[in-house]
C-alpha cells in the first residue's frame, strides 16, 4: 500500500533486491541458468514504473548480473559492493565501475583458501565452491534426506598452517542432518579465521555459505554510492535480501533515509537480522511481493502522471 501510495502522490520510490536467498535459494544455485521468469517480469515491471528506481545487490561476479538482468532498467552492485553499473537508462549494457582498489593478496594466499574449501566440500554432501573475481564463496545447502554422516578421527585436516579442525572420536557422535552442513560451516570458519588472520580479506559466515572477500568491501557502502547518484531521495524503500552479517549495514542505510515508509526485509529468520525491519521467508515469499509490486506497478504505467502531493482519487 505504501509502494502504491508513494507513486499516487508522485513520490519517489526504491527497490531493493538480493539475489542469493531472495530471488533464488541457494540449494538451486548450481542448476539456476536465469531467473524464475515470474519475478523477472515483475522486476522489469518495477523498474520501469514512473519515479521508481530498481536496485539488485549481489555476491555474484559482474558476468551473471549482465547475463540475468539483461534488459531491465536497473542499478546493478556486482562481487558484493566491489562493482557498479547504471543500467536505469533502458536496461541496455552499461560499464561496470570498480568502487575499490584492493590490495594485491599474497601470492599464496588463493591457493591455500581454494585447498581449505575442497576439503571442506569433499566431506561435506551437497556443497560446492564458487570462485569469483575478488572473492571466494563455500556453499553447503541441506544434504539429500538419505544422508548422515560420522567424523573419521583419522582425518589429517584441512590445509593450512593453522591447528586442525576439531575431529570427535570415530562413531562417537552422529552429526544430524539438518545441523551437518551448519557444523562444517563454522568449523571451515574457525580455520579460515586462524588461517587468514594477517591476510588483507575477511571472513564471513552465514545464510548456508561462507565467504572470503577482500577487507573494507561492502554492499551497503555499494548502496550509498548509488543513493548519492539518485536525482531525488526516495519517499517510499523496500527492501528484499538475505545478507550476510558484513552486509546487514545496507538495511543500516535505507533506514537512515528520511522516509517514514522503509520496509527493509530479511529472509534470514535468525541471525544477521538486527537492523532489518521485517522479515520474508524466503525466496517464495520474496516473488509473492515483488508479484505484488509489479502488478502494481503495471496499473500505474497506464494512468497518467499526477503532481507531487495531489490524491489517487484524482484518477477514479
Amino acid at each position: 500500500r505504501a509502494f502504491t501510495a508513494a507513486g499516487a502522490a508522485g513520490g519517489h520510490r526504491l527497490c531493493v533486491v538480493g539475489l542469493l536467498g531472495a530471488l533464488i535459494d541457494s540449494s538451486a544455485l548450481v542448476h539456476a541458468g536465469a531467473l524464475p521468469p515470474a519475478s523477472r517480469a515483475a522486476l522489469e515491471s518495477i523498474a520501469r514504473a514512473p519515479r521508481t528506481t530498481l536496485v539488485v545487490v549481489s555476491g555474484r561476479e559482474r558476468a551473471l548480473l549482465d547475463e540475468w538482468f539483461s534488459g531491465i532498467p536497473a542499478w546493478l552492485a556486482a562481487e558484493n559492493g566491489l562493482w557498479v553499473s547504471d543500467r536505469t537508462q533502458g536496461g541496455a549494457p552499461a560499464p561496470w565501475e570498480k568502487l575499490y582498489e584492493l590490495p594485491a593478496p599474497e601470492g599464496s594466499l588463493m591457493p591455500t583458501v581454494r585447498g581449505v574449501f575442497k576439503y571442506f566440500e569433499d566431506r561435506t554432501p551437497n556443497s560446492f565452491t564458487e570462485v569469483h573475481e575478488s572473492c571466494i564463496t563455500w556453499h553447503h545447502p541441506p544434504p539429500p534426506l538419505d544422508h548422515v554422516s560420522q567424523w573419521d578421527a583419522g582425518d589429517p585436516g584441512p590445509p593450512g598452517r593453522a591447528a586442525q579442525v576439531a575431529v570427535p572420536a570415530a562413531g562417537a557422535v552422529d552429526i544430524s542432518i539438518s545441523d551437518f552442513g551448519a557444523y562444517m560451516a563454522s568449523q571451515l570458519h574457525a580455520h579460515l579465521i586462524k588461517v587468514l588472520g594477517n591476510s588483507p580479506v575477511e571472513v564471513h559466515l552465514g545464510g548456508d555459505r561462507v565467504e572470503v572477500r577482500p577487507s573494507g568491501v561492502t554492499k551497503a557502502q555499494a548502496l550509498e554510492c548509488i543513493l548519492d547518484r539518485l536525482p531525488v531521495g526516495p519517499d517510499c524503500v523496500v527492501a528484499l535480501a538475505a545478507p550476510m552479517e558484513r552486509d546487514e549495514g545496507m538495511f543500516g542505510v535505507l533506514r537512515a533515509l528520511a522516509t517514514d515508509a522503509c520496509y527493509a526485509c530479511s529472509t534470514q529468520p535468525a541471525a544477521g537480522t538486527v537492523q532489518a525491519t521485517h522479515f520474508v521467508d524466503g525466496p517464495r515469499a520474496v516473488a509473492q511481493v515483488l508479484a505484488a509490486l509489479g502488478q502494481a506497478a503495471m496499473r500505474e504505467v497506464a494512468l497518467p502522471p499526477l503532481g507531487r502531493g495531489a490524491s489517487a482519487s484524482a484518477r477514479q
